[in-house]
């Protein structure tokens, strides 16, 4: 009852103040003013980025394993290898980072792609890859010998350097292609979420 007082008020308060607009248009024909609508009468006028974000995160999560596995076998290791949680955590973090960065770029040049900014995706990837990797394995060398030992730590670096020459040629040639490609599916993926997220609003209304 409460609230079908309040929805009464509301309608007498709303209709006054159109009331009012019109008046006010009428006598001043060079000023045009909108109607007033309050904020809680559409609870979805703009859509939610965090759902947005959600859908791009799922893709860039598949997108980072489907990468690590590449990237073990570019080294010459088996699917067993690129399953080690090391391996598969490293590349899940290099593929959310390769994701956001995509958002990021994209949105700042209105959703236009550019090949400088699918190069740069290509080695933040890389950056975040082997840096998550090489902590991970520190950690569980540090736990295995119950201290800091530098244990395997030249080899993995050695590696890292390694893949960031051959990352560059030849296997960048094919790969930074691969890049951009993933870069336009999560793309469509962050638009997919936003053109659902404008949905729901519509529904709502």
């Amino acid at each position: 009852m409460a609230r079908a007082g309040a929805m009464a008020v509301y309608k007498v308060v709303q209709t006054s103040d159109n009331h009012l607009l019109r008046l006010k248009n009428k006598t001043m024909p060079g000023r045009r003013m909108s109607p007033y609508i309050p904020d809680y009468e559409s609870p979805h006028r703009t859509s939610r980025p965090t759902g947005r974000i959600g859908y791009v995160i799922v893709v860039s999560v598949v997108f980072g394993i489907l990468w690590n596995i590449a990237a073990v076998r570019l080294m010459g290791g088996g699917l067993p290898e690129a399953c080690r949680p090391t391996w598969l955590l490293a590349g899940v973090a290099a593929g959310v980072a390769a994701g956001l960065f995509t958002i990021w770029s994209r949105t700042r040049r209105d959703g236009r792609e550019t090949l400088l900014y699918g190069i740069a995706t290509y080695y933040v990837a890389i950056v975040v890859y082997w840096a998550i990797f090489v902590v991970l394995e520190r950690i569980n060398m540090c736990i295995q010998w119950g201290g800091w030992t530098d244990f395997d730590l030249h080899d993995h670096l050695t590696m890292v350097l390694m893949f960031f020459v051959y990352g560059t040629l030849p296997w960048g040639i094919v790969l930074i292609p691969l890049c951009l490609l993933s870069r336009e599916l999560i793309w469509r993926a962050y638009r997919s979420g936003k053109d659902a997220n404008n949905g729901e609003g519509s529904s709502a209304r």
